[in-house]
């Protein structure tokens, strides 16, 4: 009987320390919660021989889900996370049925912020690649908006100003997508729609840098599209009124 009072003080202590356990593990979870819903969004970076945007658009608490964009052309994707350190480390798989497809294995900084990439080829004979990414805009209730000085990728449709049947489609994603009747002459157009899809930068306020998907249709795999701006008198903010690029002459319809 007269170990009890040390037993009792014991066991006090074990339930203390569990206890103090438990809340640290609640916060750290806590703030691992708030820093991971910054996952959501959309992330740019350097792929060499173009832009590529990767959207990460769906996180349950151990799986992510998105897809990436690059000359226009799109993968599925999907993998794991998991925190080490301070960082997060994402590996992410494509499809797996395209020649190209591969596995990105990025690690991002405790805010999603930033990220350095790298993505290995299914096929071995083509080696991989390292970049760097960068958080490019935020969803706002779901929606974008379009182009503007402030973001770096918008939605945004522009037809050709002569006949409205050519069009050039900017999605928020960073794919672009070109529906477009090839000009024999000034005044004449050939019968046959040409689709086309690519991948833009904007390189600064006024100039878009688009690289496309294997064509027959432009000389160059990039094209250099300018940002057109009209003003409203009184006003000091000017407004996109359309963009010029391959000889083509494309305006926003409001």
């Amino acid at each position: 009987m007269k170990y009890t009072p040390i037993l009792l003080l014991a066991s006090f202590l074990l339930i203390q320390a569990c206890g103090n356990q438990k809340q640290e593990t609640a916060t750290v979870t806590e703030i691992d919660s708030s820093a991971i819903k910054n996952l959501i969004s959309v992330y740019k970076g350097d792929f060499g021989n173009g832009p590529i945007y990767i959207t990460l658009n769906f996180f349950n608490g151990q799986h992510v889900g998105g897809y990436n964009v690059h000359k226009g052309l799109r993968r599925n994707l999907h993998g794991d996370i998991k925190k080490v350190k301070d960082e997060w480390e994402l590996s992410l798989s494509e499809p797996g049925d395209h020649a190209f497809d591969g596995v990105f294995s990025l690690i991002f900084n405790h805010d999603f912020n930033e990220a350095k990439g790298t993505w290995t080829a299914n096929n071995k004979s083509m080696g991989e690649k390292k970049f760097k990414l960068t958080k490019v805009l935020t969803a706002v209730n779901g929606t974008y908006s379009g182009i503007s000085d402030s973001t770096a990728t918008f939605n945004e449709i522009f037809y050709d100003y002569r006949d409205s049947k050519s069009e050039i489609v900017f999605e928020q994603d960073g794919s672009c997508f070109l529906k477009l009747y090839p000009r024999i002459t000034d005044s004449t157009y050939a019968e046959q729609l040409v689709s086309l899809s690519g991948s833009y930068k904007k390189e600064n306020d006024t100039t878009l840098l688009i690289t496309w998907n294997k064509n027959n249709t432009f000389s160059s795999p990039t094209s250099i599209f300018t940002v057109e701006k009209g003003e409203i008198e009184g006003e000091e903010e000017r407004y996109v009124s359309g963009i010029k690029g391959e000889g083509y002459h494309f305006s926003v319809i409001y």
